[in-house]
């Protein structure tokens, strides 16, 4: 094998080694993040019958606090504390506290209390699903109390720094945050997909 051969084999083998380290790491980090769901469903379960907080595994810092369902898609449970840890498990809940929102009636909306329930996921596991989200599609909550419906009205990019999405204005909402492009190469991204919807209706239990 002459010089240039022997440098094109292993140049060719060290691409394939990378590539397949990549792709097993990428396989990784999905396989966990579908993996965690699972267990923090069982524990929104637990929570649900015991009314109190559950722990999906012993050493989390974490439990669910709610269900998010968008379209027909396999709901996604949300976590209490935004941390970069948090978010390697699931969607996170930002800025709201849920037990303290009073939802009101969609109908009467001038009257009742605004919000903004604002939850953020990784753009490659579980708010994947947002790059085909359109207008007029639905979001659901489930808070185990309430359970609140959402009409997406509002899609829009911005820089990481355009921190008034989460602002409570004079609407009840939800917004749902991720990374943008969904198909960037690096994680340290700094523009934000941001998907709103408005409240359109709520049942109790």
């Amino acid at each position: 094998m002459t010089t240039l051969k022997l440098k094109t084999y292993w140049l060719t083998a060290g691409l394939l080694i990378i590539i397949t380290v990549c792709w097993g790491q990428a396989g990784y980090i999905y396989a966990k993040a579908q993996l965690a769901q699972y267990l923090i469903s069982d524990a929104w379960q637990q929570s649900i019958i015991s009314g109190m907080p559950v722990r999906p595994w012993d050493w989390a810092d974490t439990y669910p606090v709610a269900k998010l369902s968008i379209n027909q898609a396999q709901p996604l449970y949300v976590l209490a504390g935004a941390s970069n840890r948090n978010l390697a498990f699931g969607p996170v809940l930002l800025n709201a506290d849920l037990d303290d929102i009073d939802y009101g009636n969609a109908d009467n909306a001038d009257k009742a209390q605004a919000f903004n329930i604002s939850i953020a996921a990784h753009r490659d596991t579980h708010f994947a699903l947002l790059q085909d989200i359109e207008y007029g599609d639905s979001i659901s909550l489930d808070t185990g109390k309430e359970s609140v419906n959402f009409v997406v009205d509002e899609m829009v990019i911005v820089d990481e720094k355009y921190l008034s999405v989460l602002d409570v204005n004079d609407k009840q909402v939800i917004t749902l945050i991720t990374c943008y492009p969904f198909d960037a190469l690096s994680s340290a991204t700094p523009l934000r997909y941001v998907v709103r919807g408005r409240l359109v209706e709520k049942s109790v239990g």
